[in-house]
């Protein structure tokens, strides 16, 4: 798995209300999928499990600046959050409550940097998320009592591990220690959002038809990857799904006991 396949999995999603500006940001991001919307309401309509950076303007939050990043961080915990401000003063009251902060103006220089530095944070977060995630449920699966199917899950989870470990050790190694320090206030800072009240009422109760992995390219489903790939798959429909890395679309049985795609 290649950092390159890596970025072509995830997307940009940019509120800001200035047609202009919109237009630059979408010129200067032409290697990454982006999404970019004018009113804060369409955060929540255009935010999916692929994105992996949100950059805010704040003069288009209005006042739904904290329902936003409580909505991001419950579907994503690993999305990096950006906030654009219109004056310096600005820069340093909100520096607390973003992964980052940039003022307006903005060069093409400075926002690209930015980009690059805050998407690589982003997913790397997302695997080392996925990667305990992965090692948490195959420990819970080798201390209980074992089956066949335990057995094949078991060889799936551990496949997926050393897929995951790759890009970990690639992009581990461009780390420093600032970059550790950004990372840990990430950590920091996502961990007190996802703590504090939420009036998400979505427990979506899962199939008894839904599959443990994509049949065809073993992602495991129904665990939290931590990532854009959140629970493996997309639900489609009554007892259809979509996997959340290759695509693949899933149906439930037939007559055979056999998944039809």
């Amino acid at each position: 798995m290649k950092y390159s396949d890596l970025l072509s999995k995830v997307s940009v999603l940019i509120l800001e209300e200035d047609d202009v500006q919109r237009d630059l940001f979408s010129q200067w991001i032409p290697t990454v999928s982006t999404k970019i919307v004018a009113e804060s309401e369409d955060v929540f309509h255009e935010f999916d499990s692929s994105v992996a950076l949100v950059i805010l303007s704040q003069t288009a939050l209005n006042d739904e600046e904290s329902e936003i990043q409580r909505y991001i961080l419950s579907r994503n915990p690993s999305c990096q959050m950006v906030l654009i401000t219109s004056s310096a003063l600005d820069e340093a009251f909100y520096e607390e409550e973003y992964d980052a902060t940039i003022t307006q103006p903005i060069s093409k220089q400075e926002f690209t940097t930015l980009i690059e530095k805050r998407l690589r944070y982003g997913i790397y977060s997302a695997l080392i998320e996925e990667f305990y995630a992965l090692n948490s449920r195959l420990l819970t699966l080798e201390r209980g009592d074992s089956d066949d199917g335990d057995d094949e899950l078991k060889k799936t989870i551990q496949a997926r591990i050393q897929k995951v470990e790759i890009p970990i050790q690639h992009i581990g190694s461009t780390i420093n220690h600032e970059d550790t320090q950004e990372l840990l206030k990430s950590l920091s800072l996502h961990k007190e959002f996802l703590n504090s009240p939420s009036n998400d009422k979505e427990s979506p109760a899962r199939s008894k038809f839904l599959p443990d992995q994509c049949p065809n390219c073993s992602l495991t489903w129904s665990v939290d990857h931590g990532n854009q790939l959140g629970q493996g798959y997309t639900k489609m429909g009554a007892n259809v799904w979509k996997c959340a890395d290759c695509g693949y679309t899933v149906h439930s049985y037939n007559a055979s006991n056999r998944y039809i795609s």
